[in-house]
């Protein structure tokens, strides 16, 4: 797993000559209509990428390779098209092997049903061109509420609109947001540190329409290139967890982390085939336990409060489930499962979870792990 990083490790180094490069680093997984969709809004930016970078973990990966090789890449000969199979199905590996793969400064890590206005990555690299001292490590976009109207005609529009699963925060209702405000329902993550590192906006980007944040989430995140992948994500999360908190978080002890307040992207949220509401539910809440076993520097400190949270998140995921109306509350379920597993966790060393995270994801994903049963 990744050491913790100095700080000051290559902010030293001399800032890039010329306007700053980007690449888009895509993992994606049987979702072929989204993807094609998301890279056609890539590859039309006003300020185009120098590469794009797709790693399919789908069966018929070649299927979609052949059909992006043979007609979206040739109407984009100044763009480097690279479509790879993903060595596992994993965000976090897809993720990392892209970052690899891609030579770029910065990398787009959108989600494969992230949809970019035409001007997203103009203004992200706004901020890295304007960073000359590298204190930025990472520029997140903004949610937008709607599609861009580039993205398709309108009947495609209405079917990506039909399969959206994920409500921006506007489309929640005065009580909705009411009980979400009170239950702290946007805080989900416990830092491994003390708090979060406490950088503000450069005085070099001052200028520009800029936010600080804490932690970026996939459909939005951009990073610089060499700082992803000498802190790669946590490969340990084999299949569903917070590859994308963790990273920033860790990214963030190194630079500021921002929002680019006019870039705007359409997440449409669509379902994944691999995880049922429980699986989901239970491996986006023990995946952050393993990890702070990894990466905290209070052990004691991180048990406790992920203890609190995964309290809360129970309470939040039996609310989703009443609304939803699957009676058995898969997500609560999942929750508690997830809040039984924190002594197992903490109890063990690195290596021993190291060789037993793995397999236990796989065996929550087949069902080996039903809902509220010890295994």
């Amino acid at each position: 797993m990744t050491s913790l990083t100095s700080t000051s490790m290559a902010r030293d180094q001399p800032p890039a000559v010329g306007p700053t490069t980007w690449a888009l680093g895509i993992a994606t997984y049987n979702r072929r209509d989204v993807l094609l969709q998301c890279l056609k809004l890539a590859a039309n930016q006003t300020r185009p990428p120098m590469e794009i970078v797709v790693v399919d973990a789908s069966k018929d990966w070649d299927t979609t390779r052949d059909q992006v090789m043979d007609e979206l890449a040739p109407q984009h000969p100044a763009i480097k098209w690279v479509y790879e199979q993903a060595r596992r199905p994993s965000a976090a590996v897809q993720r990392n092997q892209a970052s690899e793969l891609a030579s770029a400064d910065v990398v787009f890590l959108f989600d494969d049903d992230s949809f970019m206005y035409p001007t997203v990555a103009e203004e992200i690299l706004k901020l890295y061109d304007a960073d000359v001292n590298r204190e930025v490590a990472g520029v997140a976009a903004a949610l937008a509420s709607k599609p861009p109207s580039e993205a398709a005609d309108q009947k495609a529009v209405e079917e990506i609109e039909a399969a959206r699963v994920a409500p921006t925060v506007k489309e929640y209702s005065p009580i909705t947001r009411l009980v979400r405000r009170l239950l702290d329902a946007d805080n989900l993550f416990v830092p491994y540190d003390e708090g979060f590192p406490g950088h503000f906006v450069p005085e070099s980007l001052q200028h520009l329409r800029a936010g600080k944040r804490h932690l970026m989430a996939g459909m939005t995140m951009t990073a610089r290139r060499d700082w992803v992948v000498e802190e790669r994500f946590s490969e340990i999360l084999a299949d569903r967890g917070p590859e994308d908190s963790d990273v920033s978080y860790r990214l963030s002890r190194r630079g500021a982390i921002l929002t680019a307040l006019d870039a705007k992207v359409f997440h449409v949220g669509s379902p994944s085939g691999r995880f049922s509401s429980f699986s989901r539910e239970a491996l986006c809440n023990i995946g952050p336990l393993v990890l702070h076993r990894f990466y905290s520097s209070d052990q004691a400190r991180s048990k406790k409060l992920s203890r609190s949270l995964l309290r809360r998140r129970s309470i939040i995921g039996l609310l989703k489930d009443i609304k939803a109306k699957e009676f058995d509350l898969p997500r609560f379920k999942g929750g508690r499962f997830a809040l039984r597993q924190i002594n197992r966790v903490f109890s063990m060393s690195k290596a021993e979870l190291e060789a037993w995270y793995p397999g236990f994801q796989k065996d929550v994903i087949a069902g080996d792990n039903l809902r509220g049963k010890k295994k």
